[in-house]
């Protein structure tokens, strides 16, 4: 597993909700060796579920490898620690770390990007909150969508309250403190759930501080200042939350003296022994099929990377790809249809921060069409979920997946504003050489997960190679995000959706088309 645990650790530092991974093994150990206390002399577990939770975790790396996947490879670990736990020390030693074992399990982000959904609820919900503490302090504002709008000025919830992305962290905090504690289930989950209220409320009061301070014009939405902001309110939302746990041990903490009291007498009086390990589940019989598997599921692994061999030549640079340099003003026409070119930068602020970006903009008011590429993007990007921030309801989402060889898959999205107004975009995702983000990749366009599953597993040699290309070139892929978006003050007509996929396409042929094979490019239409 060793492969896809390198790239799972890869992705997860890169994510601004899960940077802390690297800090959860340790606690898990410090955990677990704190709960080593007391245990007795330990006995190996039966054979039987020792077999069953091996082996459940050799069939889940075997379906990781198969469909390459980092996260199912994390799980089948995670699987693999609680079997070699009770190989060890039976039913007694399973039960003593299953506390830590699951602080562990902040290892693993949330499955179908629930994560992503969760942190969007809470920055709404969070904008909501800020802006009733901004008109309880007489601040003139407007609120859209998670954009706080200023006399002159737009503040982005998602940069303003960038700190409802330490949730994760705060809430793993919250975990271990519990665990190290022993507290019982239910103050457990009292603490977990007020962790995230005080998440929320120190976040509001954030956006209210940095609101005020643009105001009195200090720029605390960027660099140092920013950074600085962000650990304060990380620091508050902890020390709330022991505040909260001092609560609880007033008005609890006689309910669970006798037992506190019987558990530290019982540990005191017992000495941990654990078996020799020849004695063990891991030196029996069974121990060696099972390693059979795990180490031919390794010897997969390698196979399938020997392909990929060359990839640390690849071009995998921080800066943007040489194709931005040759784009300009000129790349996209003076008109598009009967819309007049009336804007064109290579800096724009969106509720998405992207390092470089060039966008066109054509016509004028709220009837208006815009081109943009931005560059980095490490995984999917859903520019939707951008829209919704901004105020955008969202309608329909249709993915279109290339019919054709040289036809680009791309989503479409419907929006609208009512009555402020209408939308529609078009987007999609492309490495550096012009190449499409592997579909099964792309977002969700199939809704089953066994149809999901399979389609992962008939890419399985490009995905493999993209891993092969983030362990070999010490980087992670990065891809650029083209899009075309249409606002009007009346519904979309269709003449205006053909244009829009029709101008996406141009300014793929402008900015990736020279990338791909020629031949492929040429058989992308431009009109």
């Amino acid at each position: 597993a060793a492969p896809l645990l390198w790239v799972h650790a890869r992705e997860m530092m890169a994510s601004d909700q899960y940077n802390f991974f690297i800090l959860v093994p340790f606690g898990g150990a410090i955990l677990a060796w704190q709960r080593t206390t007391g245990l007795g002399t330990m006995k190996p577990g039966a054979t039987g579920v020792f077999s069953l939770l091996m082996g459940l975790s050799a069939a889940t790396l075997a379906l990781a490898v198969a469909v390459f996947s980092p996260w199912f490879a994390m799980v089948a670990t995670l699987v693999a620690v609680l079997g070699l736990t009770y190989g060890i020390g039976g039913a007694r030693m399973l039960a003593r770390m299953f506390p830590p074992w699951l602080f562990l399990c902040f290892m693993i982000p949330l499955p179908f990007e629930w994560d992503d959904a969760l942190v969007a609820s809470l920055q709404r919900l969070t904008a909501i909150w800020s802006s009733r503490l901004l008109d309880s302090i007489g601040i003139l504002h407007l609120m859209t969508g998670n954009t706080v709008e200023l006399p002159g000025k737009q503040l982005f919830v998602e940069e303003a309250c960038s700190g409802v992305q330490s949730l994760f962290a705060c809430m793993a905090a919250t975990m271990f403190f519990v665990v190290w504690s022993r507290y019982r289930l239910v103050r457990s989950l009292l603490l977990l759930a007020s962790a995230l209220g005080w998440v929320l409320v120190a976040n509001a009061t954030r956006v209210v501080l940095i609101t005020w301070l643009t105001m009195l014009g200090f720029d605390v939405v960027d660099g140092l200042p920013h950074t600085v902001l962000g650990m304060g309110v990380f620091a508050v939302t902890l020390a709330l939350m022991f505040s909260t746990d001092r609560l609880f041990e007033f008005f609890l903490s006689h309910r669970y003296t006798f037992w506190r009291r019987r558990e530290r007498e019982r540990e005191a009086t017992q000495i941990t022994v654990f078996p020799p390990l020849p004695t063990t589940r891991l030196g029996s019989w069974v121990a060696l099929p099972i390693a059979v598997c795990f180490g031919l599921i390794l010897l997969t692994e390698l196979a399938l990377l020997v392909p990929t061999g060359a990839a640390a030549e690849a071009d995998l640079s921080e800066g943007p790809p040489a194709v931005f340099d040759e784009v300009t003003r000129e790349s996209l026409p003076t008109v598009w249809r009967t819309r007049p070119l009336t804007a064109y930068g290579t800096d724009v602020e969106r509720v998405f921060k992207s390092v470089h970006s060039r966008y066109w903009a054509y016509g004028a008011g709220r009837n208006r069409m815009y081109a943009s590429v931005d560059y980095p993007f490490s995984k999917w990007h859903d520019l939707s979920n951008c829209y919704r921030a901004l105020g955008w309801k969202l309608d329909t989402k249709i993915f279109n997946p290339p019919l054709e060889p040289g036809d680009l898959p791309l989503y479409e999205v419907e929006l609208d504003q009512e009555p402020l107004g209408y939308g529609y975009v078009v987007f999609f995702l492309f490495d550096r050489n012009g190449e499409p983000m592997p579909i099964a990749h792309s977002g969700n366009p199939v809704r089953r997960l066994g149809e999901r599953a399979a389609q992962r597993a008939s890419h399985i040699r490009e995905n493999w190679q993209a891993g092969g290309r983030q362990i070999a070139g010490e980087d992670l892929t990065k891809y650029i995000q083209l899009q075309v978006f249409i606002s009007s003050m009346t519904p979309i007509k269709d003449a205006d959706r053909a244009d829009a996929r029709l101008l996406f396409k141009e300014l793929y042929n402008q900015v990736l088309g020279s990338a791909r094979q020629p031949a492929e490019a040429a058989s992308l239409p431009s009109e």
